[in-house]
C-alpha cells in the first residue's frame, strides 16, 4: 500500500472520528438542555428545539455508520400488573399481601396458599372450584370428598398439577413463600441438594422443581423465592406457651432450624438466577420478641404481617418489571 492510499485511510479515520464526537457533544447538549429549569413559556421552543438536535443527531450517526440512541419512554413499575402470592397457610390467611398489592398500584392480586402444605412431596389433597381458586382440602373441618363443583389436586408446593391450577399463565410477578411446615417438628424434611433429578422428598430439590414448572407455567412472570419468616414457637397445645417469648430457637426431629431451611431457600435461587427476598432475615422478629408479632407458634398476627409486607414492599421496590412505551 503506498503512502498516498494510507494517508487517505488516515484522513477518512479522522472524519468519522470527529462525527462521532460531534454526535457525543450534541447528545450531551440535549441532555443537559433537557435538563435545564425554563418557565413554562418557553417549553414549546425547547421542545422543537431538541427535535431538531435529535434529527441532527440521527441524520451524523448514519452518515457516520453510528447506531443512534432509541427513541421512547421507559416505564419501571408494577402499576396495572397482575400478582400471585404461592404458598403456605401464611400465605392463604393473607393480610400482608393488601399492602403490597395498594402500595404498587397492581391490578389484582391471586392468594393462592393452602394451609399446611410443604415444599416436599406429600399425598395430600386439596379441592379447587371451576377457576382453580382453593376451596378447601381433605380432613380439614371435616371436608373428607370434594365439595359439589370442585375438582381434587396435589396438594405439595411442587407438584405440577397445583401449579397448572392455581398459577394462570398471564401473571407478572409470582411470589412462592414456604417452608414452614417443611421445617416443622411433624415433618422434618432432609435438606437435601440440587442434584437432577430432583429429589422432591428433599427440601432444595422440590424447591428447585417448584421454581422450575412455575416458570415454565408463567413464562412472563418474574418469579421470586422468599425464605419462610422467623419467630417459630414451640409445638405444644398451650396457647400461651405458644405465644410467649424465648431465649432458644425451636430445633426440629433432625436437629435443624427454620433459618437452615432459609439458607437452603436462598441457595436455591441462587442456583436458578431468580431473586430472593430475605424474609425470615429481615423482619426484626426473633425469639426474643415473638409475642410481638406472631399469633401462635408461626403465623402471623397483624404487626406481624406489616413486618412481612415491609420487605417484601423493599425488595419489590427495586425489582420492577422494565419496558419501553414508544
Amino acid at each position: 500500500m503506498d503512502r498516498e492510499s494510507t494517508r487517505k485511510q488516515h484522513q477518512n479515520a479522522r472524519k468519522k472520528n470527529r462525527r462521532i464526537v460531534l454526535i457525543v457533544l450534541l447528545a450531551i447538549i440535549i441532555v443537559v438542555g433537557g435538563g435545564l429549569g425554563v418557565g413554562i413559556w418557553q417549553l414549546g421552543s425547547l421542545r422543537r428545539q431538541l427535535k431538531e438536535q435529535q434529527q441532527i443527531v440521527a441524520e451524523l450517526a448514519a452518515q457516520s455508520g453510528v447506531e443512534a440512541p432509541a427513541g421512547g419512554t421507559v416505564s419501571a413499575s408494577w402499576v396495572g400488573k397482575k400478582w400471585a402470592s404461592y404458598g403456605d397457610s401464611i400465605t392463604e390467611l393473607g393480610g400482608w399481601q393488601d399492602y403490597i398489592t395498594e402500595y404498587f398500584g397492581f391490578a389484582e392480586h391471586l392468594n393462592c396458599g393452602i394451609g399446611s402444605t410443604t415444599f416436599t412431596y406429600c399425598d395430600w389433597k386439596w379441592y379447587a372450584n371451576a377457576d382453580g381458586s382453593y376451596n378447601s382440602r381433605y380432613g380439614f373441618q371435616d371436608v373428607t370428598e370434594a365439595p359439589a363443583g370442585t375438582t381434587e389436586h396435589e396438594s405439595y408446593l411442587a407438584s405440577e398439577d397445583r401449579i397448572r391450577t392455581q398459577l394462570p399463565a398471564d401473571l407478572d410477578l409470582v411470589v412462592i413463600m414456604g417452608g414452614t411446615n417443611d421445617a416443622g417438628y411433624t415433618v422434618s424434611a432432609p435438606i437435601g441438594d440440587l442434584s437432577y433429578p430432583f429429589d422432591e422428598t428433599t427440601f432444595m430439590g422440590a424447591v428447585a422443581a417448584t421454581v422450575v414448572r412455575v416458570q415454565a407455567q408463567c413464562p412472563n412472570a418474574v418469579v421470586v423465592l422468599a425464605s419462610p419468616l422467623s419467630g417459630r414457637g414451640p409445638e405444644t397445645e398451650d396457647s400461651e406457651a405458644q405465644r410467649a417469648n424465648q431465649t432458644d430457637v425451636e430445633y426440629n426431629m433432625l436437629g435443624l432450624t427454620t433459618q437452615d431451611y432459609a439458607r437452603a431457600v436462598a441457595e436455591v435461587a441462587e442456583a436458578f438466577s431468580i431473586p430472593y427476598i430475605d424474609i425470615f432475615g429481615s423482619t426484626g422478629i426473633n425469639p426474643f420478641n415473638r409475642s410481638q408479632y406472631i399469633s401462635d407458634i408461626v403465623h402471623p398476627n397483624e404487626e406481624g404481617k406489616k413486618a412481612i409486607a415491609r420487605v417484601m414492599i423493599g425488595a419489590l421496590s427495586d425489582l420492577k418489571p422494565v419496558e419501553r412505551i414508544r
